[in-house]
């Protein structure tokens, strides 16, 4: 064909060619190749440069700290231009800094940054203060993979030796990064000093710290040449048995040598335990908690966590089980590899599901031909989507393949516009044309301008969300590319393929005289009778308005709840415990394994582990929270895993609450303060609401942080409160008195680092035991009968410089402190937060609204911020955050997106109809999908979320699509010389079916995601906003443009 539009050439083209075929093999060969390599997440992987800077300063209190060292040192981190926030918190002896870099900034590039801002003013620090870390914080700290071992027969020691024996193989495997083991007991060398004994001879600590490390040092010292020979020399020794330290020399008397053993016991022992792990799980009916160690596996960056922790249970299950005792049990505490393999096969059903459905649409309403021609494009067009995911860096995770579901409903518009379209040409020509190939190519020329402006709104309507700041613009993104992508390939594919295959297909079918069905002759008498009145038809414009207004009014009347996401339907959570501040860790470890032994009593706990004294695997939400540092001997976390979701009637959000009525019934009568961290349904926060409290004064600060967390505590939408002005664990001060210092020539410095040899039990050295798996550590302390009491401090005699016993007691006394909260600093400023977490399914923002209601109700001078900006220096401020930050910047940026594709649609129509009202027109039904969506959240019992929002821009590109079809054809017949009327009617019955078919599919299709959890306000509002707003845009879209078309020849004869 020579003549005719472009996009008929084309059509023709590829009618023809022997490389249509081809493209189809090609698109889905690519499709699959990219399906099996793509590595598989459950959650999208979450990129933003985040690092904890962790500076020590002995000898200085809280506030010096703060003032002197913390300030600023987050002072100079905030010059660095990519810095966006720095959170410190100091305490006693030390500060840390939190310093999170902005979206965009690479991670090695703010590395390079801050250890370079750090290294040059290392110099300007205070005197005595030191870096004592510098530590990435990301989604790279976060395991894929953990087992918790138990043994009856083994002791805690044993265990931990098999389990370390088992992660040294682990490490091996390809794509691990690396293995950790917590809990079990490890061998230790400890010597206790007896101080009386030590004094006697005229000897410290120090005399016996010395010894020990000088003991167990080899250096090289040279070489030697020996003609053509070189030999290396190195000297020391080593220590390698108890005996070995027991002879060490420290002094020479009169009697002989002093020996180790002579001041001190030396004995072969399981180190004291710094933190302690159990397992928990049913042995047949009854729970069961006993002592465990875990191994947890951290992956390579961009590694398939499917397959490395399928292959890792499996390598567990048969070399790993011959390297632990024979009744040892392993127990998976954590698979993100298999949660992942899990949601992905799901959603991949669900394409599956959404395919069949749509087809089946197609077969019903057109026949069983059309019906083949969709069963083949929608496969051609939606397995471009993983290969350029693979392209982009994305993984198989539920977004990405939520895009694809998602793209079925609309991606599937195109091929049905042209289907139906060659499918009536066919049916009117009856079989008369010889040349099929030329009407089917002219047939998509017919439809091909509209499909494709349609299409450029659609795309140009989902777009602008891909740039959405922030973690949950990242968690976002692939679903606006991926469909965006989808669209574009539709669009290909329905100039080229369709054709190809509805020529092919439907040639045979063509003997039948259309005849209209009886809704559309129905729908025609109807919209003749409507416009025959312009006041039936204002009528219905003014219905319309009327269900609108009415949609809208049950957002600020909460009779609708907006939210930033739903709750998701997790298979673990955490129950993250404070016993009060000074709980020793046998006793924290004993509350926490009855409270863990409770909650197996709760039908959905499938096992759990006990983690006290130390954190358990870290989740990304757990590193954004940095639980990850809470190892006071009072913390403590419990860990659990649910039944599989085929195995329980309850969501994980009903499970938690009852997780927490029990928690709280077993710790309340303790004063201790817990959380329930249930996996968010997107990127972590501080927590689902936080109040920033700033001021001029600490007391101000304090004053209004009390009254804001009774007003916590009173909110009964609100959970799990907790505040940072906790104070930390009581102390004893040994405070020296400088005159007697002097008096009797102690030294001040060495007299502190004594003490704490004594009493702090640090290991000294890490020796090489031949037939261990790890150092075994020298720990020196003070004999047991020494340290019950802190008075015993004083019974300790110090050496002074002249050689003579001083009495502790002569030269320090001792003074007892409370502990004291930490103080905080975020963005320079002095800030106190209170923290909670939601009860039911109710946004932070509303909690928030009414807890800034009461407070005004009290008359607190309080300035409230709901985003963030500088506080007023003057007066005291409240600035929510949490959730409520992440909600606002997600539905600020998505209404700006809405207005720039809302902006761009009306330029491009304006263009294409030359004029600036139809344009109007034609984007009527954008807001109409309004009065199904919401409403239809209200009957669902959903809150409109971020995903509905989603819902909606890509509902405005799809309306808008329907409207394009209907006004194009409608001013065809007016330039054929139909009447206004006439044109309207014609266009509209010729243009309903596949109106409804593309509403239907985008129903059917996108409905389905409506059954995951996350998903299910994007399923929603797709169906939903698709029905009403096709329905009325069938009704209105007529009305208005008769109005129009009516006012501008009234215009035209009187101007």
């Amino acid at each position: 064909m020579s003549g005719g539009t472009f996009s008929t050439r084309v059509a023709a083209f590829f009618i023809r060619s022997h490389l249509t075929p081809l493209l189809i093999v090609v698109s889905i060969a690519l499709g699959l190749f990219a399906t099996v390599t793509t590595a598989k997440e459950e959650e999208p992987s979450i990129t933003i440069a985040m690092f904890d800077v962790a500076i020590a300063w002995p000898g200085h209190d809280t506030a010096e700290v703060d003032e002197r060292l913390a300030r600023p040192v987050a002072a100079w981190v905030r010059e660095l231009p990519g810095a966006e926030h720095v959170l410190s918190a100091s305490a006693d002896d030390a500060t840390l800094l939190a310093v999170q870099f902005r979206q965009g900034v690479r991670r090695e590039d703010a590395f390079t940054q801050l250890s370079e801002r750090l290294n040059a003013r290392s110099s300007l620090l205070p005197e005595g203060a030191s870096v004592l870390s510098f530590t990435p914080r990301g989604v790279e700290d976060v395991p894929v993979l953990a087992f918790s071992i138990t043994s009856d027969a083994s002791s805690p020691e044993e265990l931990r030796r098999h389990a370390v024996a088992v992660s040294r193989t682990l490490e091996q495997q390809s794509n691990v990064a690396s293995v950790a083991v917590l809990g079990g007991a490890q061998r230790a060398f400890r010597v206790e000093v007896d101080p009386a004994r030590l004094s006697s001879y005229r000897l410290d600590i120090d005399a016996v710290n010395g010894a020990i490390r000088h003991a167990n040092l080899e250096l090289p010292v040279g070489r030697f040449e020996s003609g053509t020979r070189v030999a290396l020399v190195r000297a020391g020794s080593t220590i390698d048995s108890v005996h070995d330290l027991e002879g060490l020399p420290l002094t020479e008397t009169s009697a002989g040598v002093v020996r180790l053993r002579d001041v001190a016991s030396v004995r072969d022992v399981v180190r004291e335990p710094t933190a302690y792990v159990a397992h928990g799980g049913r042995d047949g009916v009854h729970a069961r908690v006993s002592d465990s160690v875990t191994i947890m596996v951290s992956k390579v960056t961009g590694a398939n966590s499917a397959e490395l922790t399928q292959r890792l249970r499996a390598w567990m299950s048969t070399e790993g089980a011959r390297l632990l005792p024979g009744d040892a049990r392993v127990h998976v505490a954590l698979d993100t590899g298999a949660t992942a393999e899990e949601r992905v096969t799901t959603l991949f059903e669900h394409i599956g599901i959404a395919t069949v459905v749509v087809v089946v649409l197609i077969g019903l309403s057109l026949g069983r031909r059309e019906a083949a021609i969709v069963a083949i494009v929608i496969p051609a067009t939606l397995a471009i989507v993983p290969f350029v995911y693979q392209a982009a860096g994305f993984t198989l995770n539920r977004i990405t393949l939520a895009a694809m579901i998602f793209a079925i409903g609309i991606l599937v518009d195109d091929a049905i516009v042209v289907v139906e379209n060659v499918h009536r040409r066919f049916q009117e020509d009856g079989g008369r044309s010889v040349d099929l190939r030329s009407l089917a190519a002219e047939a998509v020329g017919e439809v091909a301008n509209p499909t494709i402006l349609a299409t450029l709104t659609v795309v140009a309507a989902l777009t602008p969300t891909a740039f959405v700041s922030g973690m949950i613009g990242q968690y976002l993104r692939p679903l606006p590319i991926g469909a965006s992508v989808a669209m574009v390939f539709s669009l290909v594919i329905a100039l080229t393929v369709t054709p190809y295959l509805s020529y092919r297909i439907l040639r045979n079918a063509h003997a039948d005289h259309a005849v209209s069905p009886g809704w559309l002759r129905l729908y025609r008498r109807l919209l003749t009778w409507t416009l025959a009145r312009p006041l039936r038809g204002a009528g219905v414009l003014l219905a319309g308005v009327s269900l609108l207004l009415g949609a809208l009014a049950l957002l600020p009347t909460r009779t609708v709840l907006v939210k930033l996401l739903p709750g998701s339907d997790a298979a673990d959570m955490s129950v993250v415990i404070d016993l009060p501040a000074g709980t020793s860790l046998s006793r924290a470890h004993q509350e926490q394994k009855l409270l863990a032994a409770k909650l197996l009593e709760i039908p959905e706990v499938e096992s759990l582990q006990v983690y006290s004294g130390r954190p358990g695997p870290s989740t990304f939400q757990g590193v954004a929270r940095h639980y990850m540092l809470r190892a006071a001997p009072h913390q403590g976390e419990i860990q659990l895993q649910l039944v599989s979701r085929g195995k329980r009637s309850r969501d994980s959000h009903a499970i938690a609450e009852e997780v927490r009525r029990v928690t709280d019934a077993h710790l309340s009568p303790q004063n201790a303060i817990f959380t329930v961290a249930e996996p968010p349904p997107g990127p972590p926060v501080q927590a689902a609401l936080v109040a920033e409290i700033y001021g001029a004064s600490e007391e101000a600060r304090s004053a209004t942080a009390t009254r804001v967390h009774a007003a916590f505590l009173a909110e009964p939408s609100l959970v799990d409160v907790d505040w940072t002005l906790r104070p930390s664990t009581p102390q004893t001060v040994l405070r020296t008195d400088t005159t007697n210092l002097s008096l009797h020539a102690v030294s001040g410095a060495r007299l502190v680092a004594s003490q704490r040899s004594l009493f702090a039990g640090d290991a000294l050295a890490e020796l090489e035991i031949p037939g261990e798996v790890e150092r075994v550590a020298v720990v020196v302390q003070a004999s047991n009968a020494a340290q019950t009491q802190p008075n015993d401090m004083l019974d300790v005699r110090a050496v002074s410089m002249r050689g003579a016993l001083v009495p502790i007691a002569d030269i320090a006394r001792l003074e007892p402190r409370e502990g004291r909260p930490p103080l905080l600093r975020k963005d320079l400023l002095p800030v106190v937060f209170v923290m909670g977490e939601m009860r039911g399914a109710e946004a932070p923002a509303y909690a928030a609204l009414d807890i800034t209601q009461a407070l005004r109700r009290e008359g607190a001078d309080v300035d409230v911020q709901w985003m963030e900006r500088a506080p007023d220096a003057a007066r005291t401020t409240l600035r929510w955050g949490g959730e409520w930050t992440t909600t606002y910047e997600l539905f600020r940026d998505l209404g700006v997106a809405f207005a720039a594709a809302l902006a761009f649609i009306y330029v491009t129509l304006v263009a294409w109809y030359g004029s600036y009202v139809t344009p109007i027109v034609v984007m009527i039904p954008i807001p109409l999908a309004l009065v199904g969506v919401v409403p239809a959240h209200l009957l669902a019992g959903v809150p409109l979320s971020g995903m509905a929002v989603l819902g909606l821009i890509a509902l405005a590109g799809t309306m808008v699509r329907n409207s394009i079809l209907l006004v194009d054809f409608l001013q065809e017949n007016r330039s054929a010389g139909h009447s206004i009327v006439d044109s309207i009617v014609l266009a509209s019955q010729a243009r309903a079916r596949p109106i409804l078919l593309t509403a239907g599919t985008i129903i059917f299709g996108d409905g389905i995601l409506f059954f995951d959890p996350l998903l299910q306000g994007l399923g929603l509002t797709m169906a939903s906003g698709a029905l009403v707003s096709t329905l009325l845009t069938l009704a209105i879209v007529p009305i208005a443009y008769s109005i129009l078309a009516t006012w501008t020849s009234v215009a035209a004869r009187a101007g």
